[in-house]
């Protein structure tokens, strides 16, 4: 299982009549890209832990190595939105009067998942050059 499997499923509930099955959508396209960093990290060598810091750790790679990878439609797009997606979970997960789980939002979060996931994929050797470079500048990478 990776993280491409729990974008599928996301997929499959973003235009759900259920409201709790819209939600685990918003929250399944998150961890879809979490894992997807996850395993693009430690296949470079760079250690990932389970501490809930990870989450901004991940956010910062992709914002730092948006810039550097030199695709056209990153430049730290992926970072910002996958920031943005994080407090949306967090909205999903935890605050059960927001209202806001709709299946257009639901399923533009999923779009956004979506479009992280294939951007990471497609440019796949220029990412983890980018994320290489950033964690030497940043003395994360052992040596």
């Amino acid at each position: 299982m990776n993280g491409i499997d729990f974008l599928n499923f996301a997929r499959s509930l973003h235009s759900s009549a259920d409201e709790a099955a819209r939600r685990t959508s918003v929250s399944r396209s998150y961890y879809a890209i979490y894992h997807q960093m996850k395993e693009v990290l430690t296949s470079i060598g760079i250690y990932v832990s389970t501490a809930p810091s990870e989450h901004q750790r991940f956010v910062r790679y992709l914002k730092e190595g948006g810039k550097t990878v030199g695709i056209k439609e990153d430049g730290g797009w992926c970072g910002e939105t996958l920031d943005q997606l994080r407090t949306v979970r967090n909205d999903a997960d935890y605050d059960l009067s927001d209202r806001k789980f709709n299946d257009r939002t639901c399923k533009f979060n999923w779009d956004m998942a979506d479009k992280i996931y294939k951007l990471i994929n497609g440019n796949l050797n220029d990412y983890k050059k980018s994320f290489e470079d950033y964690a030497k500048k940043i003395n994360e990478l052992p040596k």
